[in-house]
C-alpha cells in the first residue's frame, strides 16, 4: 500500500510519539528474537533524543490522518563509530524505525530515501548508518536500499555493522563541493 508521509524535524512535544514508535518496534523485533533495542527504552537513550529533538534533528513521518509511522535522527559527527570520517562529508542516520502495525509496506524504503534526499540538498557526499552486526535481516536490508556495507566495528563491547549510501554520482560531486563552499 502507498502513503503519502509528511516528514519534519519534531517539537519536543511530540517527543512521546517518537518515545512510543521506537517503543512498540524494540518489541516487536524482541518477539522475532531481534536485539536491536531495549524496550523499555533507556533513559539515557530517551535524554540523548530529547536532546536532538531540541536541536532540530529528530523527524516524524507522520500519514494524513497524522498517524505517527516512522521517525529517525541525525546526527552530523559519529566518533565512535566512525572516528576517520572527515567532518561534512556525510550525515549520520540513527533510531530508523516503522510502527510495526505498517510493516512490509516500505515505510523504511520511503524514510530512508527521503533523508538521503535531505542530505543530498544539504550538500553531503554520504548517508551513513550502523546496525548491530547480529542483526541479520537488516543487513540483508540495506543493500536493497542503496547501501553498501563497509565494515563491522565494535564499541564498548557492541558489534556494529556500517554501512554508506552515495548520494552523488562521481561526476555530480565536484559540483555539490562548490554549492557547499
Amino acid at each position: 500500500m502507498k502513503h503519502t508521509l509528511h516528514i519534519a524535524p519534531i517539537q519536543l512535544e511530540e517527543i512521546d510519539a517518537v518515545i512510543a514508535l521506537l517503543d512498540a518496534r524494540a518489541r516487536w523485533l524482541a518477539k522475532r528474537g531481534i536485539a536491536q533495542w531495549q524496550s523499555p527504552l533507556p533513559e539515557r537513550f530517551v535524554d540523548l533524543l530529547r536532546l536532538h529533538a531540541a536541536g532540530g534533528h529528530v523527524f516524524l513521518a507522520r500519514l494524513a490522518d497524522d498517524s505517527a509511522v516512522g521517525t529517525f535522527r541525525f546526527e552530523w559527527r559519529e566518533p565512535d563509530l566512525w572516528p576517520d570520517d572527515p567532518e561534512g562529508e556525510a550525515g549520520y542516520l540513527f533510531s530508523l524505525a516503522t510502527h510495526p502495525d505498517y510493516a512490509g509496506q516500505s515505510l523504511g524504503a520511503a524514510l530512508l530515501n527521503w533523508a538521503a534526499d535531505y542530505l543530498r540538498i544539504q550538500g553531503y557526499r554520504y548517508l551513513r548508518l550502523d546496525c548491530i552486526a547480529d542483526n541479520t535481516a537488516l543487513r540483508a536490508y540495506y543493500p536493497g536500499q542503496g547501501f553498501v556495507a563497509l565494515s563491522v566495528v565494535e564499541h564498548e563491547g557492541v558489534r556494529y555493522a556500517r554501512f554508506e549510501r552515495r548520494l552523488y554520482s562521481r561526476s555530480q560531486e565536484s559540483g555539490a563541493r562548490m554549492q557547499k563552499m
